[in-house]
Protein backbone atom coordinates (compact mmCIF):
# COMPACT_ATOMS: atom_id res chain seq x y z
CA UNK A 1 0.00 0.00 0.00
CA UNK A 2 1.68 3.59 -1.07
CA UNK A 3 2.46 6.15 1.88
CA UNK A 4 0.29 9.04 1.64
CA UNK A 5 3.75 11.26 1.50
CA UNK A 6 4.02 9.44 -1.67
CA UNK A 7 0.35 9.04 -3.05
CA UNK A 8 0.52 12.94 -2.87
CA UNK A 9 4.18 13.53 -4.52
CA UNK A 10 2.87 11.13 -7.57
CA UNK A 11 -0.49 13.29 -7.98
CA UNK A 12 1.30 16.84 -7.21
CA UNK A 13 0.90 19.52 -10.57
CA UNK A 14 4.16 19.53 -12.06
CA UNK A 15 2.85 23.02 -13.42
CA UNK A 16 4.25 22.10 -17.22
CA UNK A 17 7.14 20.83 -17.00
CA UNK A 18 8.61 22.19 -13.96
CA UNK A 19 10.36 20.12 -11.20
CA UNK A 20 8.26 17.05 -10.13
CA UNK A 21 9.43 13.78 -8.21
CA UNK A 22 7.96 11.38 -10.55
CA UNK A 23 11.61 10.15 -11.50
CA UNK A 24 12.39 9.42 -8.22
CA UNK A 25 9.17 7.84 -7.47
CA UNK A 26 9.75 5.95 -10.81
CA UNK A 27 13.23 4.72 -9.54
CA UNK A 28 12.10 2.75 -6.85
CA UNK A 29 12.94 5.05 -3.97
CA UNK A 30 10.27 4.14 -2.30
CA UNK A 31 12.17 2.33 0.62
CA UNK A 32 14.70 5.46 1.38
CA UNK A 33 13.74 7.61 3.56
CA UNK A 34 16.34 10.46 2.42
CA UNK A 35 15.79 11.94 -0.61
CA UNK A 36 18.32 14.62 -1.77
CA UNK A 37 17.02 17.01 -4.56
CA UNK A 38 19.73 19.10 -6.11
CA UNK A 39 19.16 21.56 -9.08
CA UNK A 40 19.15 24.89 -10.95
CA UNK A 41 16.88 27.56 -9.63
CA UNK A 42 13.51 28.54 -10.74
CA UNK A 43 12.85 25.04 -11.31
CA UNK A 44 10.06 24.66 -9.34
CA UNK A 45 11.77 22.29 -6.18
CA UNK A 46 10.30 24.24 -3.27
CA UNK A 47 7.10 24.62 -5.37
CA UNK A 48 6.65 21.19 -5.31
CA UNK A 49 6.91 20.60 -2.04
CA UNK A 50 5.31 23.20 -0.45
CA UNK A 51 2.32 21.90 -2.70
CA UNK A 52 2.57 18.75 -1.04
CA UNK A 53 2.88 20.02 2.52
CA UNK A 54 -0.63 21.43 1.92
CA UNK A 55 -2.35 18.99 0.36
CA UNK A 56 -0.78 16.08 3.21
CA UNK A 57 -2.53 18.45 5.40
CA UNK A 58 -5.57 18.57 3.72
CA UNK A 59 -6.32 15.28 2.24
CA UNK A 60 -4.73 13.43 5.43
CA UNK A 61 -4.25 15.49 7.99
CA UNK A 62 -0.50 15.11 8.60
CA UNK A 63 1.70 17.96 9.50
CA UNK A 64 4.91 19.05 7.36
CA UNK A 65 7.79 20.29 9.35
CA UNK A 66 9.49 23.16 6.96
CA UNK A 67 12.79 23.05 7.80
CA UNK A 68 16.10 25.86 7.28
CA UNK A 69 19.72 25.95 8.76
CA UNK A 70 19.54 28.73 10.73
CA UNK A 71 16.55 30.41 13.10
CA UNK A 72 17.61 33.63 12.14
CA UNK A 73 16.27 32.46 8.29
CA UNK A 74 12.38 32.39 9.33
CA UNK A 75 12.29 36.11 8.94
CA UNK A 76 9.55 38.06 8.96
CA UNK A 77 10.05 38.40 5.32
CA UNK A 78 10.97 34.97 4.45
CA UNK A 79 7.23 34.23 6.77
CA UNK A 80 5.18 36.88 5.04
CA UNK A 81 6.24 35.25 1.50
CA UNK A 82 5.68 31.58 2.49
CA UNK A 83 2.40 31.22 1.10
CA UNK A 84 2.05 33.19 -1.69
CA UNK A 85 2.66 30.21 -4.61
CA UNK A 86 -0.06 27.95 -3.08
CA UNK A 87 -2.47 30.90 -2.38
CA UNK A 88 -1.75 32.00 -5.99
CA UNK A 89 -2.36 28.76 -7.56
CA UNK A 90 -4.92 27.16 -4.79
CA UNK A 91 -3.04 24.81 -3.16
CA UNK A 92 -4.67 25.89 -0.02
CA UNK A 93 -7.40 28.30 1.04
CA UNK A 94 -7.14 31.75 0.68
CA UNK A 95 -7.52 32.32 4.56
CA UNK A 96 -4.17 30.72 5.18
CA UNK A 97 -1.64 31.91 6.70
CA UNK A 98 1.92 31.96 8.16
CA UNK A 99 3.06 32.94 11.55
CA UNK A 100 6.71 32.85 12.86
CA UNK A 101 5.74 28.87 13.99
CA UNK A 102 4.56 28.15 10.73
CA UNK A 103 1.47 27.95 8.82
CA UNK A 104 -1.75 27.73 10.24
CA UNK A 105 -5.22 26.55 8.59
CA UNK A 106 -8.61 28.73 8.34
CA UNK A 107 -9.06 27.04 12.15
CA UNK A 108 -6.16 28.41 13.25
CA UNK A 109 -4.49 24.84 13.84
CA UNK A 110 -0.79 24.87 12.71
CA UNK A 111 -0.13 22.30 9.80
CA UNK A 112 3.28 23.45 8.36
CA UNK A 113 5.78 23.72 11.35
CA UNK A 114 8.89 25.28 11.03
CA UNK A 115 11.92 24.41 12.58
CA UNK A 116 15.60 25.54 12.31
CA UNK A 117 18.22 22.81 12.41
CA UNK A 118 20.75 24.94 14.53
CA UNK A 119 18.34 24.63 17.57
CA UNK A 120 17.36 20.92 16.85
CA UNK A 121 18.61 20.12 20.61
CA UNK A 122 15.40 22.34 21.85
CA UNK A 123 12.60 19.36 20.75
CA UNK A 124 12.85 16.35 22.51
CA UNK A 125 9.82 13.73 23.54
CA UNK A 126 7.53 12.70 20.39
CA UNK A 127 6.17 16.00 20.10
CA UNK A 128 5.03 15.54 16.55
CA UNK A 129 3.16 12.52 16.02
CA UNK A 130 1.69 13.57 13.13
CA UNK A 131 4.40 14.82 11.22
CA UNK A 132 5.17 12.35 8.47
CA UNK A 133 7.42 14.95 6.12
CA UNK A 134 10.18 16.89 6.95
CA UNK A 135 11.66 19.15 3.75
CA UNK A 136 14.82 20.51 4.40
CA UNK A 137 14.77 24.15 2.26
CA UNK A 138 18.41 25.55 0.92
CA UNK A 139 20.13 22.23 2.25
CA UNK A 140 23.69 23.44 1.09
CA UNK A 141 24.06 27.04 0.93
CA UNK A 142 26.38 29.19 -1.27
CA UNK A 143 28.32 30.56 2.27
CA UNK A 144 29.85 27.51 3.61
CA UNK A 145 29.37 29.62 6.84
CA UNK A 146 25.70 28.82 6.77
CA UNK A 147 25.47 25.41 7.52
CA UNK A 148 24.44 24.13 11.15
CA UNK A 149 27.02 22.66 13.66
CA UNK A 150 27.21 19.28 12.58
CA UNK A 151 23.99 19.69 10.32
CA UNK A 152 24.03 15.82 9.96
CA UNK A 153 23.76 14.93 13.37
CA UNK A 154 21.12 17.84 13.89
CA UNK A 155 18.97 15.77 11.32
CA UNK A 156 18.96 12.86 11.99
CA UNK A 157 18.37 14.02 15.75
CA UNK A 158 15.47 15.88 14.73
CA UNK A 159 14.35 12.88 12.57
CA UNK A 160 14.76 10.20 15.23
CA UNK A 161 12.68 12.68 17.74
CA UNK A 162 9.79 13.56 15.47
CA UNK A 163 8.98 10.75 13.48
CA UNK A 164 10.09 7.69 16.40
CA UNK A 165 10.83 5.39 13.31
CA UNK A 166 8.19 5.07 12.15
CA UNK A 167 8.01 3.67 8.45
CA UNK A 168 7.15 5.74 5.74
CA UNK A 169 8.41 9.11 7.01
CA UNK A 170 10.73 10.77 4.40
CA UNK A 171 13.16 14.09 4.64
CA UNK A 172 13.19 15.40 1.41
CA UNK A 173 16.44 17.93 1.20
CA UNK A 174 16.25 20.86 -1.71
CA UNK A 175 18.97 22.67 -2.86
CA UNK A 176 20.11 25.50 -5.72
CA UNK A 177 23.89 23.77 -5.65
CA UNK A 178 24.95 20.78 -7.40
CA UNK A 179 28.25 20.65 -5.16
CA UNK A 180 30.03 17.04 -4.14
CA UNK A 181 31.41 18.55 -1.27
CA UNK A 182 28.96 18.82 1.14
CA UNK A 183 28.58 17.65 4.84
CA UNK A 184 25.38 15.55 3.78
CA UNK A 185 27.70 13.71 1.23
CA UNK A 186 30.62 13.58 3.08
CA UNK A 187 28.59 12.10 5.84
CA UNK A 188 26.74 9.15 3.68
CA UNK A 189 29.85 8.82 1.94
CA UNK A 190 27.82 8.82 -0.98
CA UNK A 191 28.68 10.58 -4.79
CA UNK A 192 25.88 10.97 -7.19
CA UNK A 193 27.58 10.05 -11.05
CA UNK A 194 24.05 10.16 -12.65
CA UNK A 195 20.07 12.11 -13.16
CA UNK A 196 19.11 9.54 -10.02
CA UNK A 197 21.50 7.83 -7.57
CA UNK A 198 19.71 5.29 -5.34
CA UNK A 199 21.52 4.03 -2.09
CA UNK A 200 19.23 1.28 -0.64
CA UNK A 201 21.55 0.00 1.82
CA UNK A 202 22.18 3.31 3.51
CA UNK A 203 18.33 4.56 2.69
CA UNK A 204 19.30 7.22 0.13
CA UNK A 205 17.97 8.78 -2.88
CA UNK A 206 19.55 11.64 -5.00
CA UNK A 207 18.03 13.44 -7.84
CA UNK A 208 20.37 15.72 -9.78
CA UNK A 209 17.75 17.25 -11.69
CA UNK A 210 17.75 17.88 -15.64
CA UNK A 211 15.42 18.70 -18.11
CA UNK A 212 13.16 20.59 -16.51
CA UNK A 213 11.76 23.93 -17.33
CA UNK A 214 12.85 27.01 -15.60
CA UNK A 215 10.92 30.29 -15.07
CA UNK A 216 14.03 31.96 -16.24
CA UNK A 217 14.69 31.62 -20.17
CA UNK A 218 17.68 30.03 -21.27
CA UNK A 219 18.06 33.20 -23.90
CA UNK A 220 17.03 35.94 -21.48
CA UNK A 221 18.95 38.89 -20.56
CA UNK A 222 19.20 38.00 -17.22
CA UNK A 223 20.74 34.21 -17.64
CA UNK A 224 23.12 36.41 -20.03
CA UNK A 225 24.14 38.29 -17.40
CA UNK A 226 24.32 35.58 -15.03
CA UNK A 227 26.94 33.43 -16.84
CA UNK A 228 28.89 36.70 -17.52
CA UNK A 229 29.11 36.68 -14.53
CA UNK A 230 29.65 32.46 -14.05
CA UNK A 231 27.19 33.20 -11.67
CA UNK A 232 25.51 30.06 -13.34
CA UNK A 233 27.86 27.82 -11.92
CA UNK A 234 25.82 27.86 -8.49
CA UNK A 235 22.61 26.67 -10.82
CA UNK A 236 23.59 24.61 -13.09
CA UNK A 237 21.46 21.20 -13.25
CA UNK A 238 24.52 18.92 -15.65
CA UNK A 239 27.61 19.91 -14.22
CA UNK A 240 29.19 19.89 -10.64
CA UNK A 241 31.55 22.68 -10.15
CA UNK A 242 33.17 21.42 -7.17
CA UNK A 243 34.50 18.02 -9.53
CA UNK A 244 36.88 20.44 -10.85
CA UNK A 245 39.13 20.92 -7.42
CA UNK A 246 39.77 16.96 -8.08
CA UNK A 247 43.50 16.47 -9.37
CA UNK A 248 44.12 12.76 -10.36
CA UNK A 249 47.88 12.76 -10.49
CA UNK A 250 49.92 12.96 -7.88
CA UNK A 251 50.89 16.56 -7.20
CA UNK A 252 54.57 17.92 -7.52
CA UNK A 253 55.68 20.90 -5.23
CA UNK A 254 56.34 21.70 -2.17
CA UNK A 255 54.84 19.36 0.86
CA UNK A 256 53.40 21.03 3.93
CA UNK A 257 55.07 20.16 7.03
CA UNK A 258 51.88 19.52 9.62
CA UNK A 259 48.98 17.08 8.45
CA UNK A 260 45.25 16.97 9.55
CA UNK A 261 43.87 13.98 10.99
CA UNK A 262 40.06 13.39 10.02
CA UNK A 263 38.59 10.74 11.13
CA UNK A 264 38.89 8.80 8.24
CA UNK A 265 42.57 9.35 7.10
CA UNK A 266 45.81 11.69 7.08
CA UNK A 267 46.14 14.47 5.02
CA UNK A 268 48.50 17.50 4.12
CA UNK A 269 48.78 19.58 1.31
CA UNK A 270 51.78 20.32 -1.35
CA UNK A 271 51.68 23.94 -2.63
CA UNK A 272 52.07 23.20 -6.89
CA UNK A 273 53.97 25.46 -9.41
CA UNK A 274 50.35 27.69 -9.64
CA UNK A 275 50.24 28.37 -6.19
CA UNK A 276 47.29 25.87 -5.31
CA UNK A 277 47.19 23.75 -2.43
CA UNK A 278 46.41 20.21 -3.16
CA UNK A 279 45.31 18.09 -0.46
CA UNK A 280 46.29 15.00 -0.59
CA UNK A 281 46.87 11.24 2.25
CA UNK A 282 50.07 11.43 3.84
CA UNK A 283 52.70 8.87 3.27
CA UNK A 284 53.44 6.33 5.59
CA UNK A 285 55.75 7.16 8.43
CA UNK A 286 54.79 10.73 8.38
CA UNK A 287 56.20 12.35 11.61
CA UNK A 288 55.60 16.01 11.43
CA UNK A 289 52.66 17.80 13.50
CA UNK A 290 49.08 16.51 13.70
CA UNK A 291 46.40 18.94 13.63
CA UNK A 292 42.58 17.55 14.79
CA UNK A 293 39.22 19.18 15.01
CA UNK A 294 37.77 17.42 17.52
CA UNK A 295 39.16 18.10 21.33
CA UNK A 296 37.94 14.52 22.59
CA UNK A 297 41.34 13.11 20.04
CA UNK A 298 44.38 12.81 21.64
CA UNK A 299 46.39 12.11 18.24
CA UNK A 300 47.13 15.37 17.70
CA UNK A 301 47.10 18.81 19.01
CA UNK A 302 43.64 20.95 18.51
CA UNK A 303 44.13 23.51 15.26
CA UNK A 304 44.19 26.75 16.11
CA UNK A 305 41.56 29.34 14.78
CA UNK A 306 44.07 30.95 12.60
CA UNK A 307 44.93 27.97 10.68
CA UNK A 308 41.49 26.99 10.33
CA UNK A 309 40.47 29.96 9.23
CA UNK A 310 43.08 30.23 6.98
CA UNK A 311 41.77 26.90 4.95
CA UNK A 312 38.56 28.08 5.15
CA UNK A 313 39.73 31.33 3.01
CA UNK A 314 41.58 29.56 0.58
CA UNK A 315 38.93 27.16 -0.13
CA UNK A 316 36.69 29.99 -0.54
CA UNK A 317 39.18 31.82 -2.95
CA UNK A 318 39.12 28.63 -4.97
CA UNK A 319 42.81 28.59 -4.11
CA UNK A 320 42.01 24.24 -2.87
CA UNK A 321 42.71 20.78 -4.91
CA UNK A 322 42.26 17.63 -3.98
CA UNK A 323 43.95 14.32 -5.19
CA UNK A 324 40.22 12.34 -4.41
CA UNK A 325 36.59 13.20 -3.43
CA UNK A 326 37.25 11.13 -0.23
CA UNK A 327 40.55 13.89 0.47
CA UNK A 328 37.89 16.49 -0.68
CA UNK A 329 35.25 15.38 1.64
CA UNK A 330 37.32 14.57 4.77
CA UNK A 331 39.13 17.99 4.74
CA UNK A 332 35.70 19.91 4.27
CA UNK A 333 34.20 18.03 6.59
CA UNK A 334 36.52 18.76 9.57
CA UNK A 335 37.47 21.98 8.43
CA UNK A 336 35.15 23.83 5.90
CA UNK A 337 31.88 22.91 7.24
Amino acid sequence: MMHPIDRVLQEADDGGGYYHCRKLLASGAYGCPLWFIFGGRRIGKTDMMLQVACQLWIQEGRRTMWLRSLKTEFSPEFVGDFLNDAIDRGWCPEDWYAGMDGVHDSEGKLCIKFQALNTFSNRRGPAHPDVDLMVLDEACPEDVRKYPPHPMTALLSLSKTVFAGREGCRIIALSNIVSAANPWFAALRVLPEKSISVWMDKGVAVEICEGYKCSIAPDSPWNRLYKAANYGDYASDTEDPMKRLIVRKNPKGTPERWALLTPNGLYRYVVDERGRKIWTECPPGFSGPVYVTDPTKLEGTLINSLLASSIRDDFNNQRLRFTSINAMWDVCEAVIF
